[in-house]
């Protein structure tokens, strides 16, 4: 008798701490990617699209601003943005720029910039479709935010029809950096929020 009560706690013991043992499992929040970044990002894919936004300084237009990481085991190049549901949305040439596997490229990069022109102003969500010459194509929810603050001198890209295609830019020559524990490059939330604070000074002063 005596052992068979020995039994019985020790059962009751294992039984008390499977919940806090099931508990840890598997899946954790500390175990996935945590994007703390200002603008539209996509993983689902092997080419990863980080941060992207549209930076306007004048409504209606604006350039490009993003990180592509091609996480697949080939090469690969953007190669076109479309507008899901707006048929006003037109972009620029794209500049072939090889973006090589386990490697990050910034939008400005790819040659002297995409300009993104159609009916839209800052504050507004475009969803494009960036299409890749692996046959990648993702889908990505772009803000428009304004250029200044952290995005000031972004919009830089060519007029769409202005001088032909876009030709390669003075750091394009370069290889496009290793994507692995890179720190990122691209706007935080915080970023974004004191983007959002200076951006309105003027508008602010002009309302006063």
């Amino acid at each position: 008798m005596h052992h068979r009560s020995k039994l019985v706690l020790a059962v009751g013991a294992l039984l008390l701490t499977t919940p806090a043992l099931s508990s840890c499992g598997f899946n954790l929040a500390t175990d996935r990617i945590n994007t703390v970044q200002h603008g539209g990002t996509n993983r689902d894919a092997s080419v990863d699209l980080l941060a992207v936004v549209i930076v306007s300084a004048t409504e209606g237009s604006g350039t490009l601003s993003g990180r592509i990481v091609n996480s697949s085991t080939d090469s690969t190049e953007l190669s076109a943005v479309t507008a899901l549901d707006d048929a006003s949305v037109s972009t620029g040439e794209i500049a072939s720029v090889e973006l090589a596997s386990g490697t990050a490229l910034a939008m400005a990069d790819i040659g002297a910039g995409i300009r993104v022109e159609g009916d839209y102003q800052a504050g507004d969500i475009i969803d494009l479709t960036f299409e890749f010459t692996n046959g990648e194509q993702v889908e990505v929810e772009v803000p428009v935010v304004r250029e200044c603050g952290f995005y000031d001198g972004l919009d830089s890209a060519p007029t769409i029809g202005e001088g032909g295609p876009s030709g390669p830019s003075e750091t394009s020559s370069e290889s496009p950096s290793p994507s692995d524990d890179e720190p990122s490059t691209e706007p935080t939330d915080e970023a974004g929020e004191q983007t959002d604070a200076s951006s309105c000074e003027t508008e602010a002063d002009e309302a006063h």
